[in-house]
């Protein structure tokens, strides 16, 4: 009599632990994944996977499910027949764009600065150069070659260290900078 009852209860407790899940799909039939499954007061069951399988139901009555390119639809779960809700297709009626191509470029340049006195390497410097150039005006719209700063100490370390020749070089690109 005790295994019957054993047997019983696990049956049932087999039974109860079912997933119920349903399987969401096009009109061609293929899976829908990432549908929004919703309990009917607004709460989140979750979402369906890659195969368009909802996860499991927790024995909703009824479900809202929604999806961005599909219209929602609300379904009662008893009435799913063959475990499989179709969706239909949303279209969205939008107006003509055009698309112009955009009349700048962006460039962006490696540089490098050597610094050389009495044979033997001063100092040396390196970045990037970004430029944005307007195609329809033929011009440059932003020069950002070394930032003052950068220049600033490289004038201070050629003037500590007695190298004359490149101060003034340093001198002009601090004030085409300052321009």
């Amino acid at each position: 009599m005790r295994k019957i009852l054993t047997s019983l209860v696990l049956l049932l407790v087999a039974t109860a632990s079912q997933a119920q899940r349903i399987a969401v799909v096009d009109s061609n039939g293929n899976g829908i994944h990432l549908v929004t499954v919703l309990s009917e007061d607004g709460n989140m069951i979750g979402i369906t996977n890659l195969e368009g399988m909802t996860p499991d139901l927790g024995g909703a009555v009824r479900i809202v499910l929604t999806h961005v390119a599909f219209k929602p639809k609300v379904v009662d779960v008893q009435s799913v027949q063959g475990g499989k809700v179709t969706m239909e297709d949303l279209d969205y009626n939008l107006a003509e764009i055009v698309v112009k191509p955009k009349p700048l470029i962006y460039v962006e340049t490696f540089y490098r600065v050597y610094g050389f006195a009495d044979n033997s390497l001063r100092y040396y410097l390196a970045g990037i150069m970004p430029n944005t150039y307007d195609v329809e005006k033929k011009k440059e719209l932003k020069k950002t070659y070394v930032s003052p700063m950068k220049l600033d100490a490289l004038e201070t370390y050629a003037t500590s260290h007695h190298i004359p020749a490149l101060t003034p070089t340093i001198r002009r690109a601090i004030e085409g900078l300052k321009k």
